[in-house]
């Protein structure tokens, strides 16, 4: 649906990590015992502050409340200075990065070696933080996502270490939030009560002595959504191929396939090899009073903790046997699910002597040799490959390893994409990289530097990166390190290092060509032989055996039923401050152009959004859109070549992301949107390069057409989606909102199929080529035209008047449109909708839009949260086994979602979010409860955060039709709400939903068997 080509060195901020392979507690989006009043920690405040930390902490050496000051060092990159800490008395190792960033962060991780592939690591993570003996209760974890004023809450998983990372704008919620997840780290409730294992990570349930056994659990569900994926898939068949029989080779989420092993005392030995506090890294962020939190930390907890002397040296495995292997793999898939081109071909290369800065170093050049300009594709044109492909350093594993990539693929190419690698490696080996190239990733991460607080969680997202060089090394300077290895490829003019680098990667000693080949109907044989396995099981059972489980069964039930959540955490929301519509912008119009600009306070860069107005396109022309937006940037022009164009693209665009929107209301018209982030110095350069390769893109360039649409095509497939949720909730959004509908129809299936009918017609007709760029050119020259042009800007105020004088130069010279009504026509779509993808699990939104209902008030949201927190994440994940599940508010269009994630189900779920109305009618709920509630809605609204990005939101909030000043009324309100509004909420979510259009996305299977939920069922596994 949308394009983002961001040419950023991807690494930055966590970026590396969070595309590898990571398991966390809650999806994204996702998401009592009463207390005395004695086990509130409340934490007095001290004087210190963020700018007097090295007057309080004084010099290296110097001990603060149990902790030693070990160094201090400057990151350009977090803006801010990082003070690293030892903890003698617990053996905890703590860093702070102190910047003016007032959202806080925290987090502890562990090193936690992978030692088998029943997931345990993972299964832990979730058990942990679920009740503590300091918070009692069974749902601790949603308790502190769903009523506390924060802006990040959850835990991830990672193959050699796990991290509970939190985050806040309230230092005191912070505090209270770190007590919730210190107490479970110190004494958790998984450790005596079984039933958390049962229901998080795997439990055996049986009705009636002729029924059937039946498996199920939280971590099991996720885990098995990814029984058919191919990327998960091949990552674990090259640890397999590359280390095989060492713990290095174990992965994370392989429950699904291990599950005959694993076993609750298994998961309670993760807690007493690892979780102790002398194999624990603690991190902090931004502007808080450190003193104060050192303060809580040492008296709470780590003094009281002693050091226990952890020992994971025997995890350690020896160095791997030289070789290189080559291996076949097949990889699940249902009957009917693509088996042509849908392989993956992994070369994979040892990398487990390297020194740590030469992994860094390498993840520089993998950035450079993925661009499309470079040597790599250089190397597999002359292969005779034209396949997506990519370069990445993996330094998450228990041994790192470089490898190189090639998707939608078929086992044949194997020998030449190897050939075209090792080609690759001795080519930059002997001749170095492109200059301009490197100089281009090397510019945008300077660039970067300037955008790191241009986001919500930077904390957050910074800390896998230190964490993970900290399993690997016992050290804490990833940031200090990178950018030393940052400025050491800047200086080393002759690329010694990088040369090196190649050469040693050309010629290592351990290496591996995995080919991941989809196999249909495997799935259903892993299926049947997981069905039969259970009922031998049974069957190997005594009378006495089964009847126990019947009734361990209906005591878990009983027990799962009974929900004992905790407030303790709660803050007061009157302390949380008003918030104001965003209106710092002005709005001009001058020769069929409007303006939009605001200033922000940034440095030495800008971001910049163009509206082009789509209106005047036919429904043919809006496939095409969608084909010139795919070829936008990748072929040449009238005035450079195609690698010339991808050059300065690198150059000049530091972001570029591409998408087409509706607006709601009479005068709303379709718009092709094209956002990008520059130095404000180059952007007269930037936006002369974005108009040259809209009005002038070589689209006569058949041969470079035919190749784009052979590599990219196939990643439109709806059928084999990568984000299965989002669609979801694209397609419900299509039954009531026109924006949603707009992209669904031309942008959706369809499209792929135009995509693949336009690459048959390319092969088959010599005369399609020149038909098709006409074609083209039309579309791309009906979009360049004034009189609804649209461009909005957030930069520095000082550049504001030069950025407007360009634009207006270099618009004003387009031809005028014409005034004409909107040509195309959307479809009506169905209110209750399926549609079948590859993939074992479902995944069900339901969408409605508040601001359209009459009687709407921003206080009836808490009980919206709270009807998530009691009604919809028990039902949905506690009892029904889906991985997630919740609800979820946007205070800038008024959106209402409930949604259910890597689900077993399809119709049930369907019956939960359909009794939603009544579930809040009937919620008990005390004062204090409801302020938690509060908290909660006030901190998941939507909000956008950073410089530029926020002033931009609202300035595309103008645009979308929505109100700026309604959104602020709705957020404050939401403090106003009084369990005297409870019934109204309930009246006024019944009306709402009503309306609302749903949607389920799955296994086919299991849609057609349960059919009759829906208007209709749909396969987007069925191509024409």
């Amino acid at each position: 649906m949308r394009k983002n080509r961001t040419k950023a060195a991807v690494f930055l901020l966590a970026a590396f990590l969070t595309g590898a392979a990571a398991v966390g507690c809650a999806a994204p989006e996702t998401e009592t015992a009463a207390q005395t009043e004695e086990s509130s920690t409340e934490v007095p405040e001290t004087e210190s502050a963020e700018a007097e930390s090295e007057a309080s902490f004084g010099e290296v050496g110097n001990t603060t409340a149990g902790f030693t000051l070990d160094s201090v060092s400057e990151s350009a990159i977090l803006q801010g200075e990082i003070y690293h800490f030892s903890h003698e008395a617990s053996g905890a190792k703590l860093a702070w990065i102190a910047n003016s960033d007032p959202e806080l962060a925290f987090c502890i991780g562990y090193h936690t070696p992978c030692v088998d592939e029943t997931d345990t690591n993972h299964i832990f993570e979730h058990a942990i933080i679920t009740s503590s003996e300091k918070y009692p209760g069974t749902t601790l974890f949603f308790d502190l996502m769903g009523k506390s004023y924060n802006t990040f809450v959850n835990a991830f998983t990672y193959s050699v270490f796990t991290m509970y990372p939190l985050a806040s704008e309230s230092e005191d919620q912070l505090l209270k939030m770190m007590d919730v997840y210190m107490s479970c780290m110190a004494a958790p409730g998984i450790l005596t009560e079984e039933n958390l294992f049962k229901r998080e990570a795997l439990r055996y349930e049986l009705d009636s002595p002729d029924g059937e056994l039946v498996m199920t659990g939280t971590v099991f569900a996720e885990d098995n959504a990814y029984l058919t994926d191919v990327n998960s898939e091949a990552n674990n068949n090259v640890l397999d191929a590359l280390f095989p029989g060492q713990y290095a080779a174990n992965s994370i989420g392989r429950m699904h396939r291990n599950y005959k092993d694993l076993t609750y005392e298994g998961a309670i030995a993760t807690y007493e090899r690892a979780y102790h506090f002398d194999n624990s890294l603690i991190l902090l962020y931004g502007d808080m009073d450190c003193e104060r939190v050192l303060q809580f930390l040492d008296s709470e907890y780590l003094s009281k903790a002693g050091v226990n002397g952890t020992d994971l040296s025997a995890y350690e495995d020896p160095k791997t046997e030289d070789g290189h292997v080559e291996v076949t793999v097949p990889v699940p898939a249902y009957e009917g699910d693509a088996s042509e081109n849908a392989s993956r071909i992994d070369y994979a290369i040892s990398m487990e002597e390297a020194a740590w800065e030469d992994l860094l170093a390498w993840q520089v050049v993998a950035s450079v040799l993925n661009q499309e300009n470079g040597a790599f594709y250089e190397n597999l044109k002359a292969q005779g490959i034209q396949n997506p492909a990519g370069v990445k350093m993996e330094i998450t594993t228990g041994k790192p390893y470089l490898f190189f990539v090639l998707t939608y693929a078929e086992p044949e190419q194997a020998e030449a994409f190897r050939t075209a690698v090792l080609d690759t490696l001795s080519q930059v080996a002997e001749e170095g990289i492109q200059e301009e190239l490197l100089h281009s990733v090397l510019k945008q991460i300077k660039t970067s530097s300037y955008l790191t607080r241009n986001a919500s969680n930077v904390g957050v997202n910074a800390f896998p990166d230190i964490i993970n060089q900290w399993a690997h090394t016992g050290r804490t300077d990833y940031y200090e390190t990178f950018e030393n290895v940052l400025s050491e490829l800047e200086q080393d003019a002759e690329q010694e290092t990088i040369r090196r680098l190649a050469a040693a990667a050309r010629d290592a000693k351990r290496t591996a060509l995995v080919s991941s080949v989809p196999e249909p109907g495997l799935a259903e044989e892993l299926d049947a032989e997981r069905a039969q396995w259970l009922s031998d099981k049974k069957a190997s059972m005594s009378e006495e055996e089964i009847n126990q489980l019947i009734q361990d069964t209906e005591s878990f039930r009983e027990w799962n039923e009974q929900t004992v959540s905790n407030n303790d955490f709660v803050v007061d929301p009157d302390e949380i401050e008003d918030v104001e519509a965003n209106i710092s912008y002005t709005k001009s119009e001058e020769d069929g152009v409007t303006y939009f600009l605001a200033p922000a306070e940034a440095e030495e860069v800008g971001s910049y959004v163009l509206y082009l107005d789509a209106g005047e396109l036919t429904e043919e022309q809006m496939f095409e859109l969608g084909l010139v937006d795919l070829l936008h940037g990748e072929i040449g022009t009238g005035e450079h070549s195609t690698e010339e164009i991808m050059a300065l693209g690198g150059e000049y665009f530091y972001s570029l992301s591409t998408t087409q929107i509706y607006p709601e209301g009479e005068d709303g018209r379709p718009m092709y949107r094209i956002s990008w982030t520059a130095l404000t110095e180059d952007y007269e350069a930037s936006l002369k390069l974005l108009l040259e390769t809209l009005s002038q893109a070589d689209y006569s360039d058949t041969a470079r057409i035919r190749e784009l649409l052979e590599r990219n095509a196939d990643q439109y497939d709806l059928s084999r989606t990568s984000d299965p949720m989002s669609l979801a909730r694209d397609l419900a959004g299509a039954g009531i909102n026109r924006d949603y509908a707009y992209r669904m129809t031309y942008l959706g299936q369809e499209f792929y199929q135009y995509l693949k009918e336009c690459e048959q017609k390319l092969d088959e007709d010599a005369s399609y080529g020149e038909e098709l760029a006409g074609k083209l050119s039309e579309t791309s020259g009906k979009l360049l035209k004034k009189g609804r042009i649209i461009f909005a800007c957030a930069a520095p105020e000082e550049s504001l008047e030069m950025i407007r004088n360009v634009t207006a130069a270099q618009l004003g010279a387009l031809p005028e449109q014409e005034a004409g009504d909107v040509k195309i026509q959307i479809p009506a779509y169905g209110m209750r909708q399926a549609a079948a993808i590859e993939g074992a699990s479902q995944y069900s939104a339901q969408v409605a839009y508040a601001y359209e209902t009459d009687g709407f008030q921003g206080r009836y949201v808490p009980f919206l949260m709270a009807a998530s927190d009691q009604y919809i994440v028990p039902k949905l994940r506690y009892q029904m086994g889906a991985y997630s599940a919740g609800l979820s508010f946007s205070a800038n269009s008024g959106g209402v979602m409930a949604y259910s994630y890597s689900d077993p189900n399809a119709s049930e779920t369907l019956a939960v979010f359909d009794g939603l109305a009544e579930a809040i009618a009937g919620l008990e709920l005390t004062e204090e409860e409801l302020d938690g509630y509060i908290l909660s809605a006030l901190s998941s609204y939507g909000k956008v955060s950073g410089v530029l990005a926020e002033p931009l939101a609202a300035i595309e909030n103008e645009i979308m039709g929505r109100d700026n000043s309604r959104l602020a009324e709705t957020v404050n309100d939401m403090k106003h709400a009084s369990l005297s509004d409870q019934q109204a909420a309930a009246a006024f979510f019944a009306e709402l939903l009503e309306n609302a259009s749903i949607a389920t996305v799955g296994n086919e299977a299991v849609l057609k068997a349960e059919a009759e939920a829906y208007d209709s069922v749909i396969s987007y596994k069925e191509v024409e």
